[in-house]
């Protein structure tokens, strides 16, 4: 968007996996384990990056940081906006 000439632009989206927050932790590190050894691969993070895409491999407790720190951006994004759902 730079090269646009829109300044200080940052956008981004995210894929990630959820579970209950009832789930074990055993069973949470089991599919972290899971995920973690696809996002591993070399080719997959080439295809990936081809398309523009980074591949983050979080904890549990780091994603919660990133969605906590992105949920605070944009409420202020919206208040200052006035963005209402009406």
């Amino acid at each position: 968007m730079q090269e646009a000439g829109v300044a200080n632009y940052d956008y981004s989206s995210s894929i990630a996996l959820f579970a209950r927050r009832s789930t074990s932790p055993a069973v949470v590190k089991v599919l972290h384990d899971g995920a973690a050894s696809v996002l591993a691969d070399a080719a997959l993070a080439e295809r990936f990056a081809k398309g523009g895409l980074d591949m983050w491999n979080l904890t549990a407790e780091r994603l919660g940081a990133v969605i906590r720190d992105d949920h605070a951006r944009w409420a202020k994004v919206v208040a200052t906006a006035n963005i209402s759902t009406e």
